[in-house]
């Protein structure tokens, strides 16, 4: 008797969970500026202080425009999800799901295989890159002191999983990205020129010096680290697509929030490019 009491009241709280997965209350909706949010951000904070070293390589004219044609490309495959997901009725709530809706089960599996290898491989680099940046922030690679990267590394582990525990819906989770949108701001604003100017002489004299700067090109361009670069960071997050397209509000408008999420990412990634071409 009471194994099958425990039995129901486990299936009941499963159906409880399936339900608000298929229908969040309105107060954890996704509004249209949540998602510009969150999309603008994905990416943007931890890569931004790549910016300089991605422009002195492709050239303070080409970047801007490699960079603008291929947030464009990926735009449009965004959208095509998007589209997917509104025809589905409902039925896609994660992006497996919409591949199921593509290819069946293999696009489902090719979906989530692409996923999870994408989380494997975006994991260490954005725990590198934003300890990189905390790095470079407190002057650590030039004024001495305790500049280990993984210590930093390793602090900034902590506070994420913190973060990330504390969490609880999608809506919680656009707070958060306000609070890491204006961080991005400032960072590429304000804090990352500052750092180009006051560290000037000793970027010059390190092996971060890629010359003279250049509208188009380098003469010893680092080919992987442009592709690496253009392929993970240079788009909206494909592995958020659906999973908040299905807690919004408004669906419909879910494409007009990626394409302003991307204007901004360009302008993050811009003012960081072209202030080292300046400075340098």
């Amino acid at each position: 008797g009471g194994g099958g009491e425990n039995n129901n009241a486990a299936d009941s709280q499963e159906k409880s969970v399936q339900q608000l997965e298929q229908n969040p209350p309105p107060k954890e909706l996704l509004s249209f500026w949540d998602v510009t949010a969150i999309q603008t951000c994905f990416s943007t904070a931890a890569v931004v202080i790549m910016m300089p070293y991605m422009y002195g390589q492709l050239g303070y004219v080409l970047a801007l425009i490699v960079t603008a044609v291929w947030m464009l490309l990926t735009y449009l495959i965004a959208c095509f999800i998007c589209d997917v997901v509104l025809a589905s009725d409902g039925r896609c709530k994660r992006l497996a799901d919409a591949g199921y809706e593509l290819g069946g089960k293999w696009g489902r599996l090719a979906f989530q295989i692409f996923q999870y290898v994408n989380l494997l491989m975006y994991l260490p680099v954005a725990l590198e890159t934003i300890a990189i940046s905390l790095q470079v922030i407190f002057g650590y690679p030039f004024e001495g002191g305790n500049g280990c990267i993984g210590w930093w590394t390793l602090i900034t582990f902590a506070f994420l999983f913190v973060v990330v525990m504390l969490t609880m819906n999608w809506k919680e989770s656009s707070r958060l990205a306000y609070v890491t949108w204006a961080v991005v701001t400032i960072k590429a604003f304000i804090l990352i020129p500052y750092g180009l100017a006051k560290y000037q002489s000793d970027y010059i004299s390190s092996e971060m010096n890629l010359g003279p700067s250049q509208p188009f090109g380098n003469p010893q361009p680092n080919v992987w680290s442009i592709f690496g670069c253009l392929i993970g960071y240079m788009s909206s997050s494909m592995m958020l697509l659906v999973e908040t397209m299905a807690h919004t509000e408004k669906p419909e408008e879910y494409k007009k929030a990626l394409g302003l999420s991307n204007c901004f990412m360009w302008l993050y990634y811009a003012v960081p490019g072209l202030c080292a071409s300046l400075i340098w």
